[in-house]
């Protein structure tokens, strides 16, 4: 467990950073900051889990073992469809689909040079977006929907729910938070 959470400002200008990596990287990159999903599972994303306004990871492609679906918002369908259609089946490839993209050390430096801060991780953009959606008082249910984490209580025995529209509801209201809104909040505990 980390205590640094990137603001909400920092976020955005990593995204926009992004932009000046090859399409490939930036893509990802932004991915990763609309969706808070885990960078393993977004890095081995492949085209045949991408559907009409939505990604469906099964139960073994997902860290938490359980099919996750993860809505996609009209920002994130665009950037998808912007990425080259490669004979392989990874979305994020350097070499025609084949194999996912690598080298997240790296791409982290260069994202540092330009961003001109170092303390942050990928895998804080997930800390930073359910920080950032508790703030605006979202239910901490729906930001562990929107995180993917596994319900252990007795009544996720019985509900079978993807609790899409509850995850698509929080990822738009992330979406206007990182695109319209210029508070700037760092959360550090310690």
């Amino acid at each position: 467990s980390r205590d640094v959470v990137p603001s909400v400002d920092e976020l955005r200008k990593i995204y926009k950073t992004a932009c000046n990596l090859d399409d490939i990287h930036a893509g990802f990159v932004r991915l990763l900051i609309l969706t808070g999903q885990w960078r393993g599972e977004i890095a081995n994303l492949k085209w045949q889990e991408i559907f009409a306004g939505h990604f469906q990871l099964k139960a073994v492609r997902s860290k938490s073992n359980q099919k996750t679906i993860t809505p996609l918002k009209q920002v994130t369908s665009e950037l998808l469809a912007e990425m080259p259609r490669n004979e392989g089946d990874f979305v994020f490839s350097t070499t025609g689909g084949y194999r996912r993209i690598g080298g997240f050390s790296k791409l982290k430096l260069r994202l540092d040079e330009l961003v001109e801060f170092e303390d942050w991780r990928f895998h804080d953009f997930r800390r930073s977006l359910a920080t950032a959606l508790e703030e605006q008082e979202l239910d901490r249910f729906t930001i562990q929907c929107v995180l993917n984490h596994t319900d252990n209580s007795k009544t996720a025995v019985y509900d079978c729910s993807s609790n899409v529209n509850r995850k698509r509801r929080a990822l738009e209201q992330w979406k206007q938070l990182l695109f319209e809104t210029t508070n700037v909040i760092r959360v550090v505990s310690g």
